[in-house]
């Protein structure tokens, strides 16, 4: 036996009945139809009634949520009584009729971008009779005693609930509370108990309502259903129930928190916290490797925010452990302060405009020495840690509360400690059981640096966000002009952070983060229905340095004469396999996708021991082979050699994106790493974690950037420049080309000119058109599909632009066959796709330069038609822009 409050009776009512006589389920052979034959039956008792009633705006002075004049469907809101005097006389109606129900009563709802269905507005039960709660307590214990039952429940709150309706599926409700009472038969006082949630099927739990109470509840809340989430509200007296289930609560496995929670500083230590930072920022300026902030002043912030990193840090070295596990070996922390503003457009007016200021952050706790830790191991058979209240809990707060931020950052790493000092007991069980002796296992699992300690000046950049507003909607008003482009937008996304990054050896840094981006996608179809698209993409550290307005919309008119060409371009039918010339943008994505993108690439991977075989069988599928077996062997043409200079600020006049002087995990940068000289592998790009080849890092473990990996970080370039001894003009090359095919007895040759880019941050959701951005496959070896390539004829050096082509496979065997280079560079700011286990997130990259050749030929490529998935029929009505 159990009372519900007025609120949780609400929520009840809302769950095992509201969406049971919502319209569209009796219609649907999916759903059980729980009431559909019950119309002028009893299903209540006779004391209650059921009514909904949209139009009513408050009760007892609280406004309600399901209130509306005129539902999603233009219908005015009715009052609708769909319980009288306990039997069922009505249900809730949209449009859509059902049997014996023709017309709507006005609960045709929805949330934006979703189709309506009858659904639930405000829901008010009325009860004949009513009683005090300590008459219904009374009433609840004598029908303990006549049950036998040592007590009764009362649910004197709730959280919410959610309720199952499919006919093949259990037909069953739950609702989750969140204060509970035991009410004892022999007069022991009211006993308030955790764990319960509250279970059962409707008809059963509506058989046994005995009485309802005189005190109202309303619940407010936000409903979920088939046409999104819609706000409602409940309001209903207390019932009494003679008999109800309940269940235990499933119940997280986490163990609490190990250290005590930060003290609490008054107001006057606060600023002693911040007057003692800035002593220590100026007694460090001596310290070596230690550049003076532009004032002191202006570091007051960042002294309490690297000194809280620092102060939990010291704390969790000294005292985190758990019994009969070890203690972490190395902390590291790191806080972005992100302020960005993102601006989209399409055809001249605004879709979103958008501030946003946020501190993400990154922990990393390692278990073990620097020779094994709890590191390079992966287990999927295990799960992980169940879920917890303070999930979320570890947000850095935005203003510089000193406690605030060592209190995120206590939850953090005490989360992260507890894996990481259970998975390093599970790798060295894996260890001893599988008897590893391999040279990987053997490796160390993370390498030791020097301490750096630098404070680098902010850099502030000065946003003027209406007149970017009014560039976007001038940028992306200029496709008004060709109503053959379907859909376009003008994206301009600012990034400035101060990236703070701490660790238990000693290291501090501060440095400044930016980005300027605008990128600008087009789409439309040919005319066969093909869905085809460009994009032009710019990338900048600072506004300044972005191509004029001008510029820009002299690049959009071109872009979009160039698919309007496109659409009628005749549809590549044939398989080829002979030599390609490559230019501008098509060679820089060439090389970042091929070389610097995959794990078959120059990016030092660490083959991650695992706890199982069918583990095992997965990651080598997902990793594939890798170059660690080819050190000193050519792997590319022995004219071309691969550096890295992620030092260099300029070239040729152009600010390079990609450059920086101190790695993500606080390692600094060397001058140059020779990747690949006259064709020879030589070494990779690396962090801290060695690998059979590269023992040591060399500064290239990057920050991510981008919509939604902000606090993530990866190994990756900076500044590539891949050069070559053998450099041509542009015209020999074309030459070389025709001669190669002619040669092969072939009629053409082919040319492609533009690649697309994985890292489109494209926002366009389309219903006519998919996106052919971000296409991505298992193999390994795939580069981005081609967005224009050429035929040229051998006869007489025609160019005919051809469409639905896709490579078939770039591997590295293809760049050991390259012929000429051309004699001028192209320099290719742009981000650098993430690739996680073949896995590409297409909204954020690592903002790279590449300094490549202009053109080069590689002399056999497998070209082959585009593997349509399918093909939309184009727009029956012609596009308003004509």
């Amino acid at each position: 036996p159990a009372i519900l409050s007025g609120r949780a009776a609400g929520v009840f009512f809302h769950e095992i009945f509201g969406h049971r006589i919502e319209g569209h389920r009796l219609k649907r052979e999916e759903d059980s139809q729980t009431f559909k034959k019950k119309i002028n039956e009893k299903i209540l008792p006779d004391f209650i009634d059921v009514i909904f009633d949209p139009s009513e705006k408050r009760f007892d002075g609280i406004d309600l949520m399901g209130h509306y004049k005129y539902d999603n469907e233009g219908i005015l809101g009715q009052k609708v009584t769909v319980v009288n005097s306990g039997i069922l006389k009505d249900f809730l109606m949209s449009r859509s009729p059902i049997e014996n129900f023709n017309f709507s009563n006005g609960h045709g709802r929805a949330q934006v971008g979703f189709n309506p269905v009858s659904r639930q507005s405000n829901m008010f039960v009325h009860s004949s009779v009513l009683y005090t709660m300590d008459e219904l307590k009374n009433k609840l214990i004598e029908e303990c005693k006549a049950q036998g039952k040592e007590f009764g429940l009362y649910f004197k709150n709730i959280m919410g609930g959610f309720t199952l309706t499919g006919r093949y599926i259990p037909n069953s409700f739950n609702v989750i509370p969140i204060e509970v009472y035991k009410i004892y038969t022999d007069g022991r006082p009211d006993e308030l108990v955790r764990g319960v949630d509250l279970v059962g099927t409707p008809l059963l739990v509506f058989s046994n309502i005995k009485e309802t109470g005189e005190e109202f509840g309303v619940f407010n809340g936000v409903c979920g259903a088939e046409s999104g989430r819609v706000p409602v509200s409940a309001v209903a007296p207390a019932l009494l129930v003679s008999q109800i289930e309940v269940q235990k609560k499933s119940k997280s496995q986490d163990r609490p928190p190990i250290l005590s929670r930060p003290d609490i500083l008054s107001g006057e230590d606060s600023l002693n916290v911040v007057k003692d930072s800035l002593r220590q920022s100026i007694q460090s300026i001596n310290e070596p490797d230690h550049v003076k902030p532009e004032s002191e002043n202006k570091t007051s912030n960042r002294s309490v925010i690297i000194k809280s990193m620092k102060d939990e840090c010291v704390r969790s070295m000294k005292e985190l452990s758990l019994e009969n596990l070890e203690k972490p070996f190395f902390i590291s922390y790191t806080i972005r302060d992100v302020n960005t503003l993102e601006i989209i457009s399409s055809l001249g007016y605004i879709e979103k405009s958008d501030e946003n200021r946020n501190r993400n952050h990154q922990v990393r706790v390692m278990v073990g020495d620097y020779q094994l830790n709890d590191e390079n191991y992966i287990d999927f058979g295990v799960g992980g840690s169940g879920s917890s209240l303070l999930t979320n809990a570890d947000n850095i707060p935005l203003d510089n509360d000193y406690y605030g931020i060592r209190r995120a950052l206590w939850i953090a790493t005490d989360n992260v400690y507890k894996k990481a000092a259970e998975q390093f007991e599970r790798k060295k069980a894996a260890i001893r059981q599988q008897e590893l002796t391999s040279i990987e296992s053997e490796l160390a699992d993370f390498s030791k640096v020097p301490i750096i300690k630098l404070h680098e000046p902010e850099q502030k950049i000065a946003i003027d966000r209406s007149e970017w507003e009014k560039v976007s909607c001038e940028l992306s008003g200029t496709f008004r002009d060709y109503p053959g482009i379907f859909s376009s937008q003008v994206r301009i996304y600012f990034y400035q952070a101060d990236e703070f990054f701490i660790n238990s050896e000693g290291s501090e840094i501060i440095k400044p983060l930016s980005l300027v981006m605008i990128q600008i996608v087009a789409l439309t179809q040919a005319v066969d229905g093909e869905n085809i698209g460009d994009h032009l993409l710019y990338y900048a550290n600072l506004p300044d340095n972005l191509p004029s307005k001008k510029e820009i919309i002299n690049d959009i008119k071109q872009l979009a004469e160039n698919l309007t060409v496109l659409r009628t371009a005749p549809v590549f039918d044939d398989y080829y396999t002979g030599p390609v010339l490559f230019e501008g943008q098509a060679v820089g994505e060439l090389f970042i996708q091929r070389l610097f993108s995959q794990t078959n690439g120059l990016l030092a991977f660490r083959k991650p021991l695992t706890g199982d075989a069918r583990t095992q069988t997965f990651l080598n599928r997902a990793i594939g082979e890798t170059l660690d077996r080819r050190i000193g062997k050519r792997i590319i043409s022995k004219n071309i050699t691969i550096k890295a200079f992620p030092r260099l600020k300029y070239i040729s006049g152009v600010h390079l994106i990609g450059s920086y002087n101190i790695d993500a995990e606080g390692v600094r940068t060397p001058d140059e790493v020779i990747l690949v000289e006259n064709g020879l592998l030589k070494t990779f790009l690396n962090n801290r974690i060695p690998t059979i080849n590269v023992r040591e890092s060399n500064g290239h473990e990057r920050s991510v950037i981008g919509r939604l990996s902000d606090d993530s970080k990866t190994i990756g370039p900076g500044v590539i420049k891949i050069s070559s001894s053998n450099r041509e003009s542009y015209k020999n090359l074309k030459k070389e080309l025709l001669q190669l095919a002619k040669d092969e007895g072939m009629e053409y040759a082919l040319v492609v000119k533009k690649i697309q880019s994985p890292v489109t941050c494209s926002n366009l959701s389309l219903d006519l058109i998919r996106s052919p951005f971000g296409r991505r496959s298992s193999n390994d070896n795939l580069v981005s599909q081609p967005i224009y390539m050429y035929k040229v004829y051998v006869k007489n050096g025609r160019e005919e632009l051809i469409r639905s082509i896709d490579f078939n496979d770039i591997s590295i065997g293809t760049l050991r066959h390259m012929g000429s280079i051309a004699v001028d560079d192209y320099i290719y700011n742009t981000l650098a796709p993430v690739n996680e286990y073949g896995r590409i997130d297409n909204w954020s990259g690592i903002p790279v330069s590449f300094i490549v050749p202009h053109s080069l030929i590689l002399e056999e490529v497998d070209i082959k038609m585009e593997e349509k998935e399918f093909t939309s029929k184009l727009p029956v009505v012609s596009s308003p822009l004509k």
